[in-house]
């Protein structure tokens, strides 16, 4: 198995055995909550990452699925998707390399954890009952186009 192919099918399969483990149960009682973390790359792709990006857009679409399969059953299933976050594995990135990727993100700084896990917390409480089949980016603005012709 090629090593982009063993990414993909770790990230993919892995989601796809936990909802699976979890679904019957979610059924049973006509409530739950699935959220995947996903990421930015599944929709905008990232040079370099091709079996990364494609996972990630698995993820969401799987997601997608699942919501429209149970919906009925009060079953939601949402994807979030953080851009940069700034863990200790990026802020091991070398100093010239964070500096490029800060100055490139609108809000002009990384994503806390804290701030993808409020995100999460949302997506897994009965308050958000409504939300289904939802890829929610939690990125700084950095998909936004924010050039102006002007």
């Amino acid at each position: 198995m090629a090593a982009g192919t063993a990414v993909r099918h770790r990230l993919e399969f892995g989601f796809a055995r936990t909802v699976q483990a979890c679904l019957p149960d979610m059924r049973e009682r006509r409530y739950g909550r699935i959220v995947a973390i996903s990421s930015g790359a599944a929709e905008s792709g990232l040079p370099g990452q091709v079996a990364y990006s494609a996972s990630k857009a698995g993820v969401i679409g799987m997601v997608r699925t699942i919501a429209a399969e149970n919906v009925a059953r009060g079953i939601t299933a949402n994807a979030v998707l953080p851009g940069f976050v700034e863990t200790e594995q990026v802020r091991a990135m070398p100093p010239d390399v964070l500096e490029r990727v800060t100055a490139a993100l609108p809000a002009g700084r990384m994503a806390q954890p804290v701030e993808v896990a409020a995100l999460v917390a949302y997506l897994a409480s009965e308050d958000a009952g409504y939300v289904t089949g939802q890829a929610i980016g939690i990125d700084g603005g950095l998909r936004l186009n924010t050039r102006s012709i002007t």
